[in-house]
């Protein structure tokens, strides 16, 4: 029987033509007619498929891919084409079958080279990915997607210098693209070259004029260099240009929360999650923010939690539950911390005493960072880890199989709704227990986070249960544990005491500052004539923020000889050696400190709470209780305010009591990691035990 004859020629290359100019649907319709005679062309078959993947059509495409393998097994080509197909649908394993022989065929195909860079990078194989991506630009160099790519990876693995210099290159071998400029503008970032990542950022955006992206990331470094005034006014213009923009809403909202203007960071938040309902950075920073408003019910803000999570958490969670590993609670268990800060930040002070602590002959303790940044608290803490794993630049399953592939018992949330947290990894739930803890003052809202530790202080029984998806457990030693940095210099008398002039202080944030806080710290003022309230924080390295809240205090009749507005002193030992300028520090409500309070007093600071009625209202609550000073906690605002006043007219007890207070923090179990440590891990095993009952 005669072969059929070969298709014609020209009407394939018209095809491929009409493909490589951008008319997919012409070149769809001429690859169907060839078909239609030739069935089994494995040329046309090997287009059509190719077609039909980057329009989105995988399953269509991965039958025509899969019939031109089988016709023309030997065409690398061919192979490679199944193989990226296979890799959009994440189906690794055979991809990479398909892919090596693809090299094997032809291990001079730049393009193998390339779909095998990202399927190791899809796969979280990033040193791999990185050689394969070099193996491809030196087949075929200036690859412009492989270059961003490439820089991509470099940055995960925090190689910031090589990853700029892929980002110039491919700017050099594209037309402006938005995309390439934000690359680079953050990768000079991440570098520390901040001054130049201005100048890219504000040259793109004179090429891409209101772009919201670059406005947004622009704000951003802004923030970062302290000038909130300059971010305010670059998305103030992107938001003309942009009004829809959840991105643009999303930092507007942090730049006026920064401002302590709480009600107009809430109206863009809510804008912003609005507009992008289940994008992780609108969503957290929108539902961080309500914890600052002071008319908004515990209740409430619980509520959001939970409608958040409703509609973009539980629905990521698998419909089998993660399985077991096995170990009882007798045998060794493998704890996950999952953090963004584990590095010179405040969630170190707090963690690294357990870590330190951690019974190593009956807990594997496994880190998963979620920044690429390392410092010298990084190294401290990796020495405490058995396994320390950069999750950073993995997407949230990847994250979440490089969890499941480590067989983690109990998983430990450090983050909340805080920056750089991970909840699309426990959303997915890779652990059989899962734990939320330490960085975030309130409920996640997720089904798939099973237990948040707290203690009696902070959760009274019966009080606050209702506030947590999570079921609440209660350490007995108090639910945290505080490392002082060892650059805090020696408690130093009262200021007043030498003749200073009686100084009341916080260094906390300025979005905790609300109107209700100002009015009671007014009246303090009001009944101590003299006094001063020296605040500090890093809004005020800012001439317009510092101008606006004196303005908020002159409203409550409060004048500026009797405020001191100061930025952050450089270094551990200057911010601490601040402490010596103040008498009482004020705590605010109903977010309190945490950091801060267990600052001021390890600098021999008294600190005046006011217990409120969720986590986040009752930090002040346990720290103090923990130290046996319930007489420094009010139960009301007035009560508050009677305090303060009576404190500052007794100096002489103010001098005894700061003299002894590091010495009672330094005996309390506040201090007392290996305390604290042995409650955790009593329940750790208790949790175990119940699981695998």
């Amino acid at each position: 029987m005669p072969s059929p004859p070969d298709p014609p020629r020209a009407l394939l290359e018209q095809g491929l033509t009409a493909h490589e100019s951008g008319d997919l649907l012409r070149a769809e319709r001429i690859y169907r007619e060839v078909l239609q005679t030739h069935p089994d062309q494995p040329g046309a078959l090997n287009l059509l498929g190719i077609l039909l993947h980057q329009s989105g059509k995988q399953g269509e495409a991965e039958v025509c891919l899969r019939r031109a393998v089988e016709l023309s097994p030997t065409v690398a080509g061919y192979s490679n084409a199944l193989g990226a197909c296979l890799l959009e649908q994440r189906k690794f394993e055979e991809a990479r079958a398909r892919l090596e022989r693809a090299l094997a065929l032809n291990p001079k195909l730049a393009e193998v080279h390339y779909n095998l860079a990202r399927l190791s990078a899809n796969e979280g194989k990033f040193h791999e990915a990185e050689m394969a991506y070099r193996q491809s630009l030196e087949l075929r160099p200036g690859q412009v997607e492989a270059l961003v790519e490439l820089a991509d990876v470099l940055v995960t693995q925090g190689d910031f210098e090589e990853a700029r210099r892929c980002f110039l290159e491919a700017i050099r071998n594209s037309p402006p693209r938005e995309d390439l400029v934000l690359g680079l503008a953050r990768t000079l970032v991440a570098e520390g070259r901040t001054q130049e990542a201005e100048t890219v950022f504000r040259d793109g955006l004179r090429l891409f004029p209101g772009s919201a992206l670059l406005a947004s990331h622009l704000s951003g470094l802004l923030v970062g260099a302290l000038r909130y005034s300059a971010a305010l006014e670059v998305l103030r213009e992107a938001e003309a240009r942009h009004p829809e923009s959840a991105e643009v809403h999303a930092e507007l909202a942090s730049v006026l929360e920064a401002f302590g203007d709480l009600a107009g960071a809430a109206l863009h938040g809510r804008r912003a999650r609005e507009l992008a309902p289940c994008h992780p950075v609108p969503s957290s920073n929108y539902l961080f923010g309500l914890n600052y408003l002071p008319d908004l019910s515990p209740l409430e803000v619980h509520h959001e939690h939970c409608a958040w999570a409703e509609q973009c958490a539980d629905p990521l969670q698998p419909k089998r539950a993660p399985k077991n590993s096995g170990r009882c609670s007798g045998e060794k268990l493998r704890i996950g911390y999952v953090s963004g800060d584990f590095r010179d930040h405040a969630v170190a002070c707090f963690i690294e005493p357990i870590l330190a602590a951690h019974d190593r002959k009956r807990f594997e303790i496994f880190l998963y960072s979620n920044s690429a940044r390392s410092d010298l608290v990084t190294e401290r803490l990796k020495g405490h880890a058995d396994r320390f794993a950069i999750v950073a630049g993995m997407n949230d399953e990847q994250a979440s199989e490089t969890i499941r592939g480590d067989e983690v018992d109990i998983l430990v949330d450090l983050s909340g709704h805080t920056g750089g947290n991970r909840l699309g990894v426990f959303a997915r739930k890779p652990a059989p227990i899962q734990v939320t803890w330490i960085g975030y003052p309130n409920t996640t809202g997720m089904r798939a986070m099973d237990y948040r530790i707290s203690d009696c202080w902070a959760d009274p029984p019966g009080e606050t249960d209702i506030l947590h998806s999570e079921q609440l457990i209660r350490l007995e030693t108090g639910f945290n544990c505080y490392r002082p940095p060892e650059e805090a210099p020696p408690v130093a008398p009262p200021p007043a005491l030498a003749g200073a002039g009686f100084t009341f202080g916080s260094f906390n944030n300025l979005a905790k500052l609300n109107d209700r806080v100002l009015s009671v710290w007014a009246e303090i003022l009001k009944e101590t004539p003299g006094a001063r309230l020296l605040l500090k924080c890093r809004q005020f390295a800012d001439p317009g923020i510092r101008a606006r809240t004196l303005e908020r205090f002159a409203a409550f009749g409060v004048r500026e000889d009797r405020l001191s507005l100061r930025e952050p002193a450089p270094g551990w030992a200057g911010h601490l050696g601040s402490y010596r300028e103040i008498d009482i520090a004020l705590d605010p409500f109903p977010f309190n400190g945490a950091t801060t309070t267990c600052e001021a007093l390890w600098m021999g600071v008294p600190v005046l709470a006011l217990a409120g009625k969720s986590h986040a209202g009752r930090v002040g609550v346990s720290l103090l209780s923990r130290l046996g000073l319930e007489d420094w906690i009010a139960r009301a605002p007035e009560d508050y305010i009677r305090r303060a006043v009576r404190f500052a007219a007794d100096l002489p007890m103010l001098a005894d009591f700061r003299a002894g207070l590091r010495a009672r923090m330094g005996a309390s179990n506040l201090l007392n990691g290996p305390e604290v440590t042995a409650a955790l891990e009593a329940e750790f095993r208790r949790l175990a035990a119940d699981c695998h009952s």
